[in-house]
């Protein structure tokens, strides 16, 4: 027969199991959402960097744009960044779990990188995730790029989420929060003409 010590510490290695393998659960679909996510980014950036290219670059050769996705060499850029955003924003970002980025570039006399950034929330993993965004200007002097001299962050706040929501409501009201950051990094960059 246990004794009543061996009982508890039973109960609680098994609640520590229940809420570790929650949290493998959780956290595999708040990466899960974090790639959905993403991938809405790439195509809406896709899509605003043809009308750029169709819209600006017809009256200015020099306006050129890009898109470009984290990969394992990149993935660590722009975590400053993030930083500083989530300070602005009140709250702690954690790119140690989960992180990922998607860029819009606009080049010109004065390249503008527009960047969202996916991450995890807090400083221990709950599943909370939140997409954050910066607009940071580049200089180019002489065909060489200095490094960021300005970053502002993007929106009212961060977009969180954990994967628990349905997609097509989560994709519905991201698309809402990037719409309006991306009017607002818009109308920066042109305001810097």
């Amino acid at each position: 027969m246990e004794t009543i010590p061996q009982i508890l510490v039973g109960a609680s290695e098994k609640l520590q199991a229940r809420q570790e393998f929650l949290r493998k659960e959780q956290g595999h679909k708040a990466f899960a959402a974090a790639k959905v996510l993403q991938q809405v980014t790439e195509t809406r950036f896709e899509k605003l960097c043809a009308e750029i290219k169709e819209t600006v670059g017809a009256a200015n050769a020099s306006i050129a744009c890009g898109v470009r996705s984290s990969d394992g060499k990149s993935v660590h850029y722009y975590q400053r960044q993030v930083h500083l955003t989530a300070q602005h924003f009140s709250y702690t970002a954690d790119v140690k779990t989960y992180r990922a980025w998607v860029r819009l570039r606009i080049e010109g006399e004065r390249h503008a990188d527009v960047i969202v950034f996916f991450h995890c929330v807090g400083p221990t993993f709950t599943s909370l995730m939140a997409a954050s965004a910066f607009l940071q200007f580049v200089d180019v002097v002489n065909g060489q790029r200095r490094p960021a001299t300005e970053t502002h962050a993007l929106g009212v706040s961060a977009y969180r989420f954990t994967g628990r929501e349905e997609e097509k409501n989560l994709t519905a009201t991201f698309g809402d929060w990037l719409n309006a950051i991306l009017a607002q990094a818009l109308t920066m960059w042109r305001d810097q003409l």
